[in-house]
């Protein structure tokens, strides 16, 4: 008994000993006074201390402060007092903690915003009578304010879109927290490319539009054209050189358009001065800095603000970094950006209005978000990338239990709600909706993506798919199932679109126990092979899977042998993990092979559509009907919920051996 309670006493002594300090660290706007109670934030270490929001950045990026957090075996916890902290540029965390013992906590101490946007208060009435620019009519509407104080000097940046890195925007102007729209026409939707008979089919510049107003576009000098010049799952924004009007044609700048320029494709330009007359349009002289606006008539002017910083968290070779409980907002750029970084998480977050994407993770282990939002993002919202694509070594970056909407405001094409890259991310249990283009694309290893409710994607463009895979022979692995899709495409069906697409010969996916409400070609497989489609719920999706032979006959490209040799596909891991990839180059290359579809179940009028010459590359096997379903809620099937569509246990397929996913773990609609 004495030595029971000796090691007791032992026990307690050691875990004082080493048990880690928590520093915690007030943090006031720069106008409040500091709490006099407590001490400043400094190099020392103290068990709460008080610090200004402009000189957070530079004490915690400091190595003599990270130094005595590890002296002292410290954590530390920063947490904001409520209000709005506007950035001019990111906050920029070194964190490179050993352990847990040593993490960073931000926290808010009731609502907390950290915008990337700086108010403007002073602005006027123009008399636009006096300008030729303006279009008559807009007496008393337009304001402007001089803003080149307070804008970063960078060039504006005109190219965007498909093959171009996405990039900073150069500001955007918003009002009571509503982005305004660049100056455009047509004020809504799009005209139609015209293109002469006397122009060669090489001509990648000279077009014109349906309704062109070419005489009032003469004097734009930074006048944009956005087009799907070609085709309509390639979007570019591109600068206008010349405005000819003898000829009624514009000409783009540089070497226009990547696929070249066709008549009838959708268009409309922006950026021009001339064609600001509609509520909530505004436009920035680059070369003054004055920024022209038309305010909704109950519009809150109080409340007028344009983004400066790039981003908003710059996080780089750090670990156990974790933000919880706030809102960021209005960055030029990416929200966060996380280079090489490990366990660093961001929870209960929401991030909205960025320029471009809201969260990057890159090179980075074990780091994330979990029950956060995203809305109303520039040019996509997650991107996640990390592993060894070498050892196919999982990073385990993840998007769980979260919120995407309206991921593309800009309306490009190839910018997604989630990004996957290297091997072994993972994306559960969100819910993803309005996107023109993918809701997640993925290329490496080993992904899962799980108990996903997505809806109203790929509304605006044409071949693509809710999810969507190609190209890279060597990217086999990953696990789509439990997913629930519905609502993909345009209502008018106008585009041809798909509900998981595996493009140009996507091999070694599995697509399990997902379920399909009213999606057209729900399972696309474009000629690859070793993929599995079990246990999926086709309910008015047709045809329920497709596959083709696209490759038959072709030899490998060089881009196809460049991913196939920069990964050891016919070594160790890979001859263990995927067996029939190390032959791929002898084994009548690109002819679709050892594809399974099994145990699905498909409700109305389709049947799977498999091309002549795919067919000895597929095993089709155990489709169930009406006949062999019952669902435990019986109603008329035209909802939207997951759980609407859960089988009942006497269901003829289950009997069968059919294996339905858990529904409930699938969240609703956002």
């Amino acid at each position: 008994m004495k030595y029971f309670l000796f090691a007791i006493c032992l026990y307690f002594f050691q875990s004082a000993s080493f048990a880690g300090a928590e520093m915690k660290m007030l943090l006031v706007q720069d106008t409040e006074s500091k709490n006099m109670n407590i001490p400043v934030c400094n190099f020392e270490y103290h068990q709460e201390c008080s610090v200004r929001f402009n000189d957070l950045d530079k004490l915690i990026s400091n190595p003599y402060f990270f130094e005595m957090v590890i002296k002292e075996n410290a954590s530390v916890n920063i947490e904001f007092s409520e209000g709005i902290y506007r950035l001019n540029k990111a906050i920029n965390i070194v964190w490179p903690a050993k352990s847990a013992a040593n993490s960073l906590s931000i926290t808010a101490s009731g609502n907390v915003v950290i915008s990337g946007a700086q108010k403007i208060s002073k602005f006027y009435p123009v008399d636009t009578h006096a300008d030729a620019r303006f279009q008559p009519g807009l007496d008393k509407k337009v304001f402007a304010a001089v803003v080149k104080n307070i804008l970063p000097s960078t060039a504006p940046v005109r190219e965007k879109g498909f093959g171009w890195p996405t990039r900073p925007v150069t500001t955007e102007l918003f009002i009571d927290n509503k982005p305004m729209t660049l100056a455009r026409w047509p004020n809504k939707g799009f005209s139609k490319i015209i293109r002469s008979r006397l122009l060669p089919v090489a001509d990648k510049t000279h077009f014109s539009a349906e309704g062109q107003r070419l005489s009032r576009w003469l004097k734009e000098p930074f006048m944009n054209a956005f087009a799907y010049w070609q085709y309509d799952w390639a979007s570019e924004t591109l600068p206008v050189k010349k405005i000819d009007i003898v000829n009624g044609m514009m000409e783009l700048g540089g070497k226009g358009a990547l696929y070249g320029i066709i008549g009838g494709q959708r268009v409309f330009v922006e950026n021009a001065i001339s064609e600001l007359d509609d509520y909530s349009e505004w436009y920035l002289t680059a070369d003054t800095g004055v920024i022209y606006f038309i305010p909704s008539e109950n519009a809150n002017l109080e409340n007028v603000e344009v983004s400066v910083a790039e981003n908003i968290f710059t996080i780089t070779n750090s670990a156990f970094v974790h933000v919880t409980d706030i809102n960021l907002e209005k960055s030029r750029g990416d929200a966060v950006v996380c280079e090489a970084c490990s366990q660093v998480v961001f929870d209960h977050t929401t991030t909205r209005l960025t320029g471009n994407t809201a969260f990057v993770f890159r090179n980075s282990v074990k780091s994330g978000l979990i029950n956060s939002k995203i809305n109303d993002t520039g040019e996509g919202a997650v991107s996640l990338g990390g592993g060894n694509r070498q050892t196919l070594e999982a990073a385990g970056n993840f998007v769980k239990s979260s919120q995407i909407k309206n991921f593309n405001r800009f309306g490009q094409s190839y910018r997604y709600a989630v990004s996957l890259g290297g091997v072994g991310q993972i994306v559960s249990a969100n819910a993803i909706s309005e996107g023109s283009h993918s809701a997640i694309f993925f290329l490496g290893n080993d992904h899962l993506i799980e108990n996903n409710y997505i809806s109203d994607v790929v509304l605006d463009t044409s071949d693509a798919g809710a999810i969507y895979t190609g190209q890279d022979l060597t990217s086999r692995g990953t696990m789509i199932s439990n997913n629930f899709f519905t609502r993909i495409g345009p209502v008018n069906k106008q585009f041809e679109v798909k509900g998981v697409y595996l493009d140009d010969l996507a091999s070694g996916i599995f697509v399990v126990k997902n379920t399909f409400l009213n999606v057209p070609q729900p399972v696309f497989i474009g000629g690859g092979r070793d993929n599995i489609v079990e246990d999926n719920l086709f309910i008015n999706s047709a045809p329920p899977i497709h596959l083709d032979a696209r490759g038959l006959g072709s030899k490998p490209t060089a881009e196809q042998l460049r991913t196939l040799t920069a990964v050891p596909y016919n070594q160790s891991p890979y001859t263990e993990r995927y067996v029939n990839l190390k032959n791929i180059l002898q084994d009548e290359f690109a002819k679709p092979k050892y594809n399974v579809a099994n145990r699905n179940i498909v409700l109305g009028f389709a049947n799977a559509d498999i091309s002549q010459d795919a067919r000895s590359g597929i095993v089709l096997s155990e489709f169930y009907r009406e006949s062999d379903v019952v669902f435990l809620n019986n109603s008329i099937l035209q909802k939207n919920s997951p759980q609407d569509y859960i089988l009942s246990p006497a269901s003829p397929a289950i009997k069968k051996g059919f294996y339905q996913g858990d529904l409930t773990l699938i969240p609703g609609p956002y």
